[in-house]
């Protein structure tokens, strides 16, 4: 996973704009605190060695909160990476404006997920609370919990592992042809800074989708994603082509028993919903082949299935001689296909995101930066609001951008049937 991150900047971030103050010294110590509390986050992965693996990063070394007085300096830190083998895996950034504050909360992908972050920014909220009330709080320490693929999925019946695993192929074998996918028009090479862009509807755009998506057996996560296969399809398709967006899945629910549910760890990975030629006249058309398709999907448990893919894969990079044929592979230079994949974070919990007496007046989740002509959107909801992110180079912007406002406007025509029937009601 390292190794494939190497490709992106490495981050995946929490940003949320409140308004009122948070106390600095309060934040510093809660985020010292979590550090105890999640010990991953206090380690460096130390990779060029024989046998890579993680070694704390004394507490003198840390950095964990920057402070900053202006929009320049937070939109420079905010665009920046980090690197997993440099330092610990976690960056705190309090922009203190004018009137109110903004707050980036930044982990590396190598040591946790969206699931991962969302926990993070939970317990530091919760932390930062604690530490309002009583600043003399000091939490349990944490401890490192197994991290192994081969011990959390060892228990699952070897029937089941062969099932899953067949199910998955027979789902994929036809959506390997046409080969030949269709692509969004995207630089096919990186120039100038990094440029993160969202895009928001705002309440109360998620309850407007979840009673569209309900009136027709759907999900909201199906409503957005055909709403993107619409906005991909818009940038000149050729209707022959296939239309492709892989989806991230969180395999927490078939790899970690209970006990491990709110682990910090990067266990999400890609599954492949793909909506070939068919993509329907309208909205409700192809929202109902995307329902379809992902109700087919999820009979498949392939969160099992790739699981036990990733397990194989880590098994031969385990392996002395497997690893250094991984590596050799890993590093060398490959050109990058073009790809459009969507992760769906959520709704973000309003009240667990707390800080004191302040809880954000909007928040969202930025993906990681994907060297073009890839691009990762990323799905988030908060207090109403419905928020699309991704992060590209300054050359990739304006196509980025649009692509992003034709799937806000395919989700525009739900909420407007929506205000349309409030009123004739």
């Amino acid at each position: 996973m390292h190794s494939w991150w190497q490709r992106t900047n490495g981050v995946i971030a929490l940003e949320c704009a409140f308004g009122g103050r948070l106390d600095v010294a309060t934040l510093t110590r809660a985020a010292e605190l979590l550090v105890d509390t999640e010990p991953i986050l206090g380690f460096m992965l130390v990779e060029d060695a024989p046998a890579p693996h993680w070694r704390r990063v004394p507490a003198s070394e840390r950095r964990l909160v920057t402070l900053v007085r202006t929009r320049t300096e937070y939109e420079r830190l905010r665009r920046s990476g980090m690197d997993a083998g440099a330092g610990v895996q976690l960056a705190l950034c309090l922009w203190r404006g004018e009137a109110a504050d903004r707050l980036l909360v930044k982990m590396t992908h190598a040591a946790g997920d969206g699931a991962s972050l969302q926990l993070l920014a939970r317990r530091l909220a919760s932390l930062y609370s604690e530490l309002t009330l009583d600043p003399s709080y000091r939490p349990s320490r944490g401890r490192l919990r197994t991290r192994d693929p081969s011990e959390l999925l060892e228990p699952v019946p070897r029937l089941a592992r062969l099932q899953a695993l067949l199910a998955f192929a027979l789902f994929m074998a036809p959506r390997l042809f046409p080969r030949a996918t269709h692509r969004l028009p995207l630089p096919g090479v990186c120039a100038g800074a990094w440029a993160p862009v969202v895009r928001r509807l705002s309440d109360p755009s998620l309850s407007s989708l979840s009673r569209y998506a309900k009136a027709r057996g759907a999900t909201v996560n199906d409503v957005v994603l055909a709403a993107a296969y619409r906005a991909l399809a818009a940038a000149g398709w050729d209707g022959v082509s296939a239309l492709r967006i892989p989806t991230t899945v969180d395999l927490r629910r078939w790899c970690l028993p209970p006990e491990h549910a709110a682990a910090v760890a990067n266990i999400s990975s890609w599954e492949f919903p793909y909506l070939m030629r068919d993509l329907g006249r309208t909205l409700d058309e192809t929202t109902a082949r995307v329902t379809a398709l992902m109700r087919r999907r999820k009979r498949s448990r392939p969160g099992l299935a790739i699981g036990l893919i990733m397990l194989r894969a880590a098994n031969k990079a385990a392996d002395p001689a497997g690893a250094r044929a991984f590596k050799s592979v890993s590093v060398r230079p490959r050109p990058a296909q073009p790809l459009l994949t969507l992760s769906n974070e959520g709704l973000l919990d309003k009240s667990a995101l707390r800080f004191g007496d302040e809880a954000p007046l909007s928040a969202h989740v930025l993906p990681p930066f994907m060297r073009l002509p890839r691009l990762h959107v990323c799905v988030s909801g908060y207090d109403g609001a419905l928020t699309v992110a991704a992060v590209t180079p300054e050359n990739g912007r304006a196509d980025v951008t649009r692509f992003l406002d034709t799937l806000l406007d395919e989700l525009r025509v739900v909420e407007e049937e929506h205000t349309a029937a409030s009123t004739a009601l």
